[in-house]
């Protein structure tokens, strides 16, 4: 999935879910969305681009994800 986002992409991961806030670039959102959810959260995941959005200068990819979670 990251191979389609530009490298000056602004991630804004809702509050209230794991690692919630806004990060820019691609190294930052690696860092702080993917990696974490590889290694807390999820034996499997998967991410789909579900919609495009024009917002003028700017787009908005809605995203739907599945995983199913680590055993505890």
């Amino acid at each position: 999935m990251m191979g389609d986002m530009h490298p000056d992409i602004e991630w804004q991961q809702a509050q209230g879910l794991p690692h919630g806030g806004t990060y820019h670039g691609l190294e930052e959102v690696r860092r702080n969305i993917f990696e974490p959810l590889d290694a807390e959260w999820w034996d499997e995941f998967s991410a789909v681009r579900a919609e495009f959005i024009d917002a003028g200068n700017e787009v908005v990819v809605a995203v739907s994800a599945m995983g199913d979670t680590k055993d505890e």
